[in-house]
């Protein structure tokens, strides 16, 4: 189905909400057993209590997409983070692999368009991710990291 319509659905309910550390551990403890995760080492600056106003299975889709994203791109770093205001959380996920241009963060976020000749993924993580935070108020943005790679920053309501 469609993310949007479906992050859309669950409106209509009570709001729940996710705690990030919990869902970003998760994540990482099963790709760390991957070939890429590996490698890797898996840095995460996330305060315990931090939660966000989104369904959990629509947080473990965001970040999902961003850390296997991540994994599938960093030399020997993938670093989680996040900044929480009074409205919301921005949860960074950034790499220190060889980055992406200008032009191909602004491509990365489109759907089907696909950066990763190479890899597996259907190139649709980014993009997705992004439909899902945008159905929930928020926005995805992409930046250079300080690492040398790719800086993921979802904004989510807190």
């Amino acid at each position: 189905g469609d993310p949007v319509a479906r992050a859309r659905v669950r409106h209509g309910r009570p709001l729940a909400h996710a705690n990030v550390a919990v869902c970003v551990g998760a994540i990482v403890r099963t790709l760390a057993l991957t070939p890429d995760g590996e490698r890797l080492k898996f840095e995460q600056n996330l305060p315990m209590d931090t939660s966000v106003t989104v369904d959990a299975d629509d947080l473990n889709e965001i970040l999902g997409n961003l850390i296997e994203n991540a994994t599938r791109h960093a030399r020997t770093l993938v670093r989680i983070g996040a900044v929480s205001s009074a409205t919301q959380i921005t949860i960074s996920v950034e790499d220190d692999g060889e980055g992406l241009s200008d032009a191909s963060m602004a491509k990365a976020l489109l759907r089907g368009v696909r950066l990763d000749s190479r890899g597996n993924g259907a190139g649709l993580g980014l993009a997705i991710a992004r439909d899902i935070v945008v159905a929930y108020g928020g926005e995805l943005e992409l930046s250079k990291s300080p690492l040398g790679g790719l800086c993921a920053s979802a904004q989510l309501p807190a």
